[in-house]
């Protein structure tokens, strides 16, 4: 006869409700406040690519970003913040 007693460890994250703080330049057609915590999307968020200063992406014009803080061990993903490029 085996006993077993599984435990469960429930996941205490927080939602982080606050849009990021970037701005579109258009002359540049870049991120300004980009931050290597962020992350972007350019297909309406099926895919979401971290930021890195080595690789400051450039967008074209006509361009949809979707910009927002990366989930951390504690904190989920936050909301998006739209950029018309």
């Amino acid at each position: 006869l085996f006993k077993i007693q599984l435990a469960f460890i429930g996941l205490d994250k927080s939602l982080d409700t606050v849009e990021p703080s970037v701005t579109a330049n258009v002359t540049l057609n870049k991120i300004i406040g980009f931050t290597s915590l962020m992350e972007y999307s350019f297909d309406y968020g099926n895919n979401w690519f971290n930021y890195s200063y080595n690789n400051d992406p450039i967008f074209d014009e006509g361009s949809i970003v979707y910009v927002r803080k990366s989930e951390t061990s504690n904190v989920f993903a936050s909301v998006y913040r739209t950029l018309n490029f």
